[in-house]
């Protein structure tokens, strides 16, 4: 199981100098690179890959000497990240899912477009002061030490990869990706009916869950809409500032700030209702929303960004599986329109917050009807039959099939 653990470094006046450097060389190399790409395909045809350019750093480190204060296998990896830009432009051409979209090639790249470096395997080691504290030293090869907070300890993980990068108001975070042993699940058969939980995303509440007799609701913060003004007047006067200008420097660090701020506060509110999501069950029922294609609808578009419905269920889907638990996504079509009780077709928009079923009577939260038709679709597909594995297809009733087992179950 692999994850990325993030840590914020703080590293002092020299070796922020050797960083900034560092990464200066890389940007330099990645576009050197890139207009040998080019030149090499318009003048011979020739289409340079990764391998071809690994070998030629050794010749252009003796070109250019200064290469050498940059750790080799950094400088493999400038080439790697050039080499993935061009797969992913070739993907993007032969996609079909492009909507009309012009595939942009790889460009050179800006010092404000170029802020990280990367030890592919070596060259790195995390040191953990003191078990009480959270302090800690990252030694990285030609750079040096570099104060740690290390908020949470690695110890049965084995580190792979080591990213340093630069955000753009001139914080240092290290992102480590980690290779941690894999989680055995509790068995399915194990798990009990109260433990299933059906969630429901929304605009109004970021998330309603319920097992069936409990519900929570989880409020949405709408940190987009409060922070909209701000960061929209900061880009208005960042517009028409006057380009190379000092006052347009710090103008761009405001607006930077202002980002970064709803980045994390956003980040931080989405950790705190996800963990609140898995920690409510043991399988985590949600519907497989096409969020993607729902923004295209400028009407909603900005709810939905809003909300983060996107990161909300990844979050959910990597903390359960780190927790030993199950999601399950299943098929969104009418959730909320079907009756949770009778199963009856109950047409409404979304202006309608409130469920109101003239064939049985029940009158509930939207959300949450949508959330009792969604753990009720996980129990009908898999869970009745036997106790299926969760990762069996689903198969997506429509309204009057769902509304006929429902009304036969009731009147039996």
């Amino acid at each position: 199981m692999i994850r990325t653990c993030q840590y914020r470094i703080y590293p002092n006046k020299k070796t922020t100098k050797i960083l900034n450097y560092t990464i200066e060389l890389c940007r330099q190399l990645y576009n050197a690179a890139l207009t040998e790409r080019k030149e090499a395909y318009r003048s011979s045809q020739i289409s340079l890959n990764y391998y071809s350019q690994t070998k030629e750093l050794p010749a252009t480190k003796l070109e250019n000497p200064e290469l050498n204060d940059v750790y080799s296998q950094v400088l493999c990896d400038v080439v790697k990240r050039l080499d993935n830009a061009y797969n992913l432009f070739f993907n993007r051409v032969k996609s079909k899912n492009r909507m009309g979209k012009k595939a942009g090639f790889p460009r050179h790249k800006s010092r404000d477009n170029y802020n990280s470096i990367t030890y592919p395997q070596s060259g790195f080691k995390l040191i953990h002061k003191s078990k009480s504290t959270n302090k800690g030293i990252l030694q990285l090869s030609k750079i040096g030490d570099i104060k740690t907070i290390i908020s949470r300890e690695i110890t049965d993980g084995d580190i792979k990869t080591c990213t340093v990068k630069r955000n753009k108001i001139g914080q240092w975070y290290v992102d480590l990706t980690v290779e941690f042993p894999d989680i055995v699940n509790k068995p399915i058969e194990d798990i009990k009916e109260e433990e299933i939980i059906g969630v429901d995303v929304g605009i109004n509440k970021l998330a309603v869950l319920t097992n069936g007799v409990e519900v929570k609701e989880i409020e949405n913060p709408k940190l987009i809409s409060k922070y909209e003004k701000g960061i929209k007047t900061l880009q208005t006067l960042l517009s028409k500032s006057k380009k190379h200008s000092c006052n347009r420097a710090k103008i761009r660090k405001k607006l930077a700030k202002k980002q970064l701020k709803l980045a994390n506060t956003l980040k931080d509110s989405l950790h705190k209702a996800s963990n609140e999501i898995v920690k409510s069950g043991n399988i985590i029922v949600i519907e497989d929303l096409n969020v993607e294609g729902m923004v295209q609808n400028h009407n909603l578009a900005k709810s939905i960004s809003d909300g983060s419905w996107n990161k909300l269920m990844d979050m959910c889907d990597y903390k359960a599986e780190n927790a030993g638990k199950y999601t399950q996504f299943v098929d969104p079509r009418d959730t909320s329109q079907l009756c949770s009780r009778c199963g009856a077709a109950v047409k409404k928009d979304l202006s309608i917050r409130i469920h109101n079923c003239n064939n049985c009577g029940l009158t509930i939260d939207r959300d949450l009807n949508a959330a009792l038709n969604i753990r009720e679709r996980y129990m009908r597909l898999a869970w009745n039959s036997v106790k299926m594995p969760v990762d069996a297809p689903t198969t997506a009733y429509s309204i009057e099939q769902v509304g006929a087992m429902k009304q036969e179950d009731t009147s039996s």
